[in-house]
């Protein structure tokens, strides 16, 4: 799924609420950890390590890669290793942004179970033996307004109750405004029950944002700092096309396939890998991306 759609959370709880017999124990790596992606051969380190495979990787050749992969099969396929009938382990593997992080590691033996989330790079995935893709898109209207609800709950003497702000005119409209991104609608409605945040005005601050050029010079507002900075579906994308979204933002028409091949010159691949295929879509999506930004990139 897009980033912040919600896929590492689901990783997790579907690891810790398996039914499958898992005496071999749980193991949970982050390949992006600050954010900074790891090679290849610091996954087969880490996992390596967590196995007591010695030694791990010396280089990221690919013959260096396949040794230490097969070592680590040999391991899990061992009694020594947890394998057996009674012994299956859970690796998660969160946060893949590329499918050359784990080739070298899959497939692993049976009595490994492999749950992987990541985003939309993953597509080639179902090119290997026995894994399955589900994909995962953002929630429905309604299970959006629950999960901003429910981060309100979690607010100790709230300024505004978690009834209150499901009552609340603006909030479905500002649901939609947050791309019904999980963390977006988890601080929306954490920091609304904690300041009080009127949602009328926050949502005016919202409109004012998105109709103003990216180019142009907007006051400061605390609430669209706060959300703007939870949008990690814009900081995972790279330079070149963060300024795509944002010259896509600048005209109040769609753009066709043509003029985005022409914005995208021939340095960027892909920059729209996780976005819709449709022009309109992509068009909305570029306008809120980019004008929620106060004080943020030039166009």
């Amino acid at each position: 799924g897009r980033r912040g759609v919600g896929t590492s959370t689901c990783a997790v709880q579907a690891a810790n609420q398996s039914t499958v017999d898992l005496s071999g124990g749980r193991f949970y790596l982050d390949l992006r950890p600050g954010g900074r992606p790891l090679g290849a051969r610091q996954v087969l380190s880490a996992l390596t390590t967590w196995a007591g495979v010695a030694p791990p990787p010396p280089s990221a050749s690919p013959g260096e890669l396949t040794a230490a992969a097969n070592r680590l099969r040999d391991r899990l396929t061992s009694a020594r290793g947890g394998g057996g009938p009674h012994g299956q382990r859970l690796l998660v593997l969160d946060n893949v942004d590329e499918p050359s992080q784990i080739h070298a590691v899959l497939p692993l033996p049976e009595t490994c179970r492999v749950l992987i989330s990541g985003g939309p790079g993953l597509e080639d995935l179902p090119s290997l033996t026995g894994v399955t893709v589900c994909p995962l898109e953002e929630p429905g209207p309604d299970d959006a307004l629950e999960l901003c609800v429910s981060a309100a709950s979690t607010v100790a003497n709230p300024a505004v109750r978690p009834e209150e702000l499901r009552a609340a005119p603006a909030i479905r409209e500002l649901v939609e405004l947050c791309g019904r991104q999980p963390l977006l609608l988890r601080a929306l409605g954490r920091e609304t029950a904690r300041l009080g945040w009127d949602l009328d005005e926050v949502a005016a601050e919202f409109r004012q944002a998105v109709s103003t050029p990216p180019h142009e010079t907007m006051s400061r507002s605390d609430a669209l700092a706060v959300l703007a900075g939870k949008d990690v579906a814009y900081a995972a994308l790279s330079e070149p096309a963060r300024r795509l979204l944002r010259l896509l933002s600048l005209s109040p028409e769609c753009f066709g396939r043509g003029a985005i091949a022409a914005l995208l010159g021939p340095t960027v691949r892909r920059p729209l890998r996780s976005a819709p295929r449709s022009p309109r879509e992509v068009r909305r999506r570029a306008r809120d991306r980019a004008r929620q930004r106060p004080g943020g990139d030039s166009p």
